[in-house]
C-alpha cells in the first residue's frame, strides 16, 4: 500500500483511512477500503496469530453487505435501503448470503477450535489450562497471576476452566444462529472469553478481531439483509400503479353495469 512513500507516511494514510471507516461515512466506499487495508496488513506481517486472516475473510462479507447499503452514514438509526431495479429488488439474495457467510465463518472458527482440542491429551484430561498459564511465552502475568496460578494448580479448578473454554466456543458457534437474545448471548460469551485471554495471557489482536467477527455475524442480517428493515423504493410506484389500475377497473365496471335512461 503506497509502497513509494516513507513508512511514517503510509502509517498516517492508514490511520486516516481507518478513522473514515470508524466514522461510518458512505459504507459502500469505506468498507472496501477497510478490506484493502486489512489485506495489505495481513500480507505485510511476518508474525501473525490467525486473527488477520479471519479479519480479511470477514471483511469480504461485510464489504458485500455494505455495497447494498445506501446510507451516507452507517451509524444512522434508519434502516439501510436495498438496491432496486425497476419494480423489484435487485440481487437481494447477495447481501443475505453474505450475512449467512459471516455466521458460517464464525461457527467454523469456534467449532474447529473446540473440536481440535480433543486431539490433545491435556485438553481431554482437563489440565490444559494448567500448562497454558505457565508457558514461557504466553503464560499468565500481571497482578492476577498469583490468583490464576493458585486456582489452576488445583486439579478441579484447572478442569473446570479447561472445559469452560471448550464449552464457550461450542456455545458461540451454536448461539450465533439463534434469533434475538441468542446471538447477543454469543457476543457476550465471546467478549468474556477473549477479554480473559487478553488480560491474563496478553494475546490481544486475535481476541479483538474475533469479538468483532462475532458481533458482525450477530447483527449483519438484521441491520442490512433482512427485508423487513429495507426500504422498498419501488413500493410507492407499485402502489400508485395499483391505484390507477383499480380506478380504471372500477370505472369500466360502472360503465358496463349502468342502466340507460
Amino acid at each position: 500500500m503506497c509502497s513509494g512513500l516513507p513508512a511514517e507516511a503510509i502509517q498516517a494514510v492508514i490511520v486516516i483511512c481507518l478513522l473514515l471507516v470508524i466514522s461510518g461515512l458512505v459504507p459502500r466506499v469505506t468498507a472496501p477500503l477497510h478490506l484493502y487495508i486489512a489485506i495489505s496488513i495481513a500480507t505485510g506481517l511476518t508474525h501473525i496469530d490467525g486473527g488477520e486472516s479471519a479479519a480479511v475473510v470477514a471483511l469480504v462479507w461485510i464489504s458485500i453487505l455494505c455495497l447494498f447499503d445506501r446510507r451516507w452514514n452507517g451509524w444512522a438509526s434508519h434502516a439501510p435501503t436495498r438496491v432496486v431495479v425497476g419494480d423489484a429488488p435487485f440481487w437481494i439474495g447477495i447481501p443475505q448470503a453474505a450475512a449467512i457467510a459471516l455466521k458460517v465463518q464464525c461457527s467454523v472458527i469456534y467449532l474447529h477450535s473446540a473440536t481440535a482440542k480433543f486431539g490433545t491429551e491435556a485438553w481431554i484430561d482437563g489440565s490444559a489450562i494448567y500448562y497454558v498459564t505457565r508457558m514461557e511465552m504466553f503464560g499468565v502475568s500481571g497482578t492476577l497471576a498469583p490468583l490464576v496460578l493458585a486456582i489452576t494448580s488445583i486439579p478441579v479448578g484447572s478442569f473446570f476452566i479447561t472445559y469452560g473454554v471448550i464449552a464457550s466456543e461450542i456455545l458461540i458457534a451454536v448461539l450465533i444462529w439463534l434469533p434475538g437474545r441468542g446471538r447477543l448471548i454469543a457476543v457476550g460469551i465471546s467478549l468474556a472469553l477473549h477479554a480473559s485471554i487478553i488480560v491474563l495471557l496478553g494475546i490481544g489482536s486475535f481476541g479483538l478481531i474475533m469479538v468483532g467477527v462475532v458481533l458482525a455475524a450477530a447483527v449483519a442480517y438484521e441491520t442490512v439483509a433482512n427485508p423487513r428493515n429495507s426500504k422498498t423504493d419501488y413500493a410507492p410506484k407499485i402502489a400508485a400503479t395499483d391505484r390507477h389500475q383499480l380506478s380504471q377497473s372500477s370505472a369500466s365496471d360502472g360503465d358496463a353495469t349502468a342502466i340507460p335512461r
